[in-house]
């Protein structure tokens, strides 16, 4: 954590360094046997597969709500409640933070950015409706 607060490495980097070291530490320590390496790999494989289910389901959902037009209809229905352009962030906040509950941020991303982008662009905040995306 200290390389991350001092700026010398990245979250992702710092989690490679995490692993690494925990590597060494238990080959050190004489504790890792083949067994519990094949175990861990295992469980990190099975781990890695949901998540890739996750996003190519992710990804096949996104190109049925283009194709069947539900952003310009979510768009049309957020607009006849006339809400203000906060209410609108808000609301897309307290959704992140629900499915952030459940899911990893890369899997929300992909789910709902295709639905809340044109929402977004449609609230006419200026220049700033590219950076909330």
């Amino acid at each position: 954590i200290g390389g991350i607060y001092g700026g010398i490495f990245t979250p992702t980097e710092a989690a490679g360094i995490g692993a690494s070291g925990a590597f060494f530490i238990a080959l050190f320590r004489r504790r890792l046997t083949w067994s519990s390496l094949y175990k861990t790999l295992v469980e990190s494989a099975r781990t890695t597969g949901m998540i890739f289910v996750i996003l190519i389901g992710a990804e096949i959902f996104s190109n049925y709500i283009n194709i069947a037009g539900l952003p310009d209809l979510l768009s049309a229905w957020v607009v006849s409640f006339d809400l203000s352009a906060i209410a609108v962030i808000i609301l897309i906040m307290l959704v992140y933070v629900i499915l952030g509950m459940v899911l990893e941020s890369l899997s929300m991303i992909m789910l709902t950015v295709p639905v809340f982008y044109p929402l977004v662009m449609g609230l006419d905040l200026g220049e700033y409706s590219e950076s909330l995306m």
